[in-house]
C-alpha cells in the first residue's frame, strides 16, 4: 500500500496478493493447508538457493583447494615444509574450540531472534482478530440501522487488515526494489479517497491507520452503533494497544542487529581458522583427496552455521525462509471475512431434544473426537435425507394406501409418523456410530 511511482501502472504498486497459487476445488483439502511443512524436496531446493549455502561452498571450495596443495607440495613433491609453517597442535586445537564456541554463541543468538519473531507474528496477528472480534460483537444490539452497522463492520475489517499488511511490511523492511513479501490487504480501494490518499501521505503509516481505528470506535460510540457499556468497550482498547506494543517489541528484532565489532571479530575468527585447517589436516591426513575433503566439510559446517545466523538477523524478511508471514496475513484476513459474515447468524442454542433433567453424558460422548462427531454428522444428514423420498417415489401410506406416490414435500412430514421408531433408529446406526452430545 505505497504510492505508485510515475510511469508505473496501478497493479505494479498493489501489494495485495498472497504468495504462491491459490489451490483449485479438485486439489483436495491437503492443498489448502498451510505451506510451513513443505516436503524434504522443497526444503533441499530452497536451502540450496540461499545465500549463505553458495557463500559457504564457495569458501570451503577455496580451503579444501589450499590443503590440497599442501598436501601435495610436502607429500608428493617432498618439500616438507608443512610442519615447520604449521602451528603447534595445543594451539591449533585450542584456536578451534574457541572458534567452535563463538559459533555456536553466534548460532543460538539466531535461534532466540528466531523463536522470539514466530511469537510476536502470532501474538499480533491474535490482538488484531481479538480486537476485531470484540468490536464486532458490541454491535449485535447495535440501536441504528442495518446499513450503519455494516457499514462500520466492513471499514473495520479493512482498516485492520491494512494496519497488519503495514506492520508486516515494515517489520521485514523491504524496499520497492528488494523481492520481500507480498501481503494481502481486504479491499482497500472500497475506502473513500481522502482516507486513501492521507494513508499514503502518512509518514508512520502503522501508527496512522491505527489512530484512525481507534477514532473509528469512538465515533461509532457517539453514533450508537456500539451499544455497550463503556468499561465493557475499554476490553477492545486494550487489545488493540496489546498489538501495537507487540509490533514495536518485534521492531527491536527488525531494527537492532548485532554489534559490529562483535560481527567484526566472528568474521575474523572464521577467516582464520579458513587459512590454518588446511595446513593441519593436510599434515594429518593420508592422502591427498582425503585432505581436501575434510577440509572442505570442516570449514563449510562453521562458514554455514554463520550465514544462517546472519541470515536471521531480521527473521522477517523472506530471505531468510523461515516465517511464512504472508500466510499468516492470509489466514488474518480470512477470519476477519468470517467474522463479519458470521455477525448475522443467529445465537447458539440446544437443540430441541435435549431434556436437561435426563442428561447424563455417557462414556463414549466424552471420548469423541472433533472429527468423530462431523463424521456422525455428516452420515447422520445424509440418513434423513435417503427417509424423506423425493418427487415421484413410491411409498407406503396407511391413508392412500400401497403403491401410491407422494411428493418429497408431503413424504418428509409421513415419513416419520409411518416408520416405527425401531426402525428409524436403525437407519441411522447403519448410517453411523450414534454419539449422544
Amino acid at each position: 500500500f505505497r504510492r505508485p511511482k510515475k510511469g508505473a501502472g496501478r497493479a505494479q504498486s498493489e501489494r495485495q496478493s498472497c504468495e504462491g497459487r491459490a489451490p483449485g476445488r479438485g486439489e483436495g483439502e491437503g492443498a489448502m493447508r498451510c505451506s510451513r511443512h513443505l516436503p524434504s524436496r522443497a526444503q533441499l531446493a530452497e536451502l540450496l538457493q540461499t545465500k549463505a549455502f553458495s557463500v559457504a561452498v564457495m569458501i570451503s571450495f577455496v580451503s579444501g583447494l589450499l590443503s590440497l596443495a599442501v598436501y601435495l607440495l610436502d607429500t608428493t613433491l617432498g618439500y616438507d615444509f608443512a610442519r615447520s609453517a604449521a602451528p603447534d597442535d595445543v594451539v591449533f586445537n585450542v584456536f578451534v574450540t574457541f572458534s567452535s564456541l563463538v559459533t555456536a554463541f553466534r548460532t543460538a543468538h539466531a535461534l532466540t531472534r528466531y523463536t522470539d519473531a514466530a511469537a510476536y507474528l502470532h501474538q499480533l496477528s491474535a490482538c488484531w482478530f481479538d480486537s476485531a472480534s470484540t468490536l464486532i460483537s458490541f454491535c449485535r444490539y447495535s440501536a441504528v440501522s442495518t446499513e450503519q452497522t455494516q457499514s462500520f463492520q466492513h471499514t473495520l475489517v479493512r482498516l485492520i487488515s491494512l494496519m497488519s499488511a503495514l506492520a508486516l511490511d515494515d517489520l521485514q523492511g523491504s524496499s520497492e526494489e528488494e523481492i520481500g513479501h507480498r501481503f494481502e490487504v481486504l479491499a482497500p480501494d472500497d475506502l473513500d479517497e481522502s482516507t486513501q490518499e492521507a494513508i499514503l501521505n502518512a509518514e508512520h503509516k502503522v501508527e496512522f491507520v491505527f489512530q484512525m481505528l481507534q477514532q473509528l470506535v469512538v465515533d461509532s460510540m457517539q453514533t450508537g452503533v456500539m451499544s455497550i457499556a463503556p468499561p465493557i468497550l475499554t476490553r477492545s482498547f486494550q487489545d488493540m494497544a496489546q498489538g501495537m506494543l507487540t509490533y514495536h517489541e518485534a521492531k527491536k528484532l527488525a531494527c537492532v542487529p548485532l554489534p559490529f565489532a562483535y560481527a567484526l571479530v566472528t568474521i575474523t575468527i572464521l577467516i582464520c581458522q579458513t587459512l590454518f585447517v588446511p595446513w593441519m589436516l593436510a599434515l594429518y591426513t593420508r592422502g591427498a583427496w582425503s585432505a581436501f575433503f575434510y577440509t572442505f566439510i570442516g570449514t563449510f559446517l562453521t562458514c554455514f552455521l554463520n550465514g544462517v545466523a546472519e541470515t536471521l538477523s531480521n527473521p522477517f524478511k523472506k530471505e531468510a525462509r523461515t516465517l511464512e508471514a504472508s500466510k499468516v496475513q492470509c489466514d488474518l484476513n480470512q477470519q476477519l471475512t468470517q467474522l463479519v459474515q458470521q455477525a448475522t447468524l443467529p445465537t447458539a442454542a440446544m437443540g430441541s431434544r435435549l431434556s436437561f433433567e435426563k442428561f447424563r453424558p455417557s462414556k463414549r460422548a466424552r471420548r469423541s473426537s472433533f472429527h468423530t462427531w462431523r463424521k456422525t454428522k455428516v452420515n447422520h444428514s445424509a440418513a434423513e435425507e435417503d427417509l424423506i423420498p423425493a418427487d415421484g417415489d413410491l411409498v407406503v401410506d396407511q391413508q392412500n394406501g400401497p403403491g401410491q406416490k407422494v411428493s418429497g414435500a408431503d413424504a418428509g412430514s409421513a415419513a416419520p409418523k409411518d416408520m416405527s421408531l425401531q426402525g428409524e433408529w436403525r437407519a441411522i446406526e447403519q448410517a453411523g456410530p450414534v454419539i449422544n452430545l
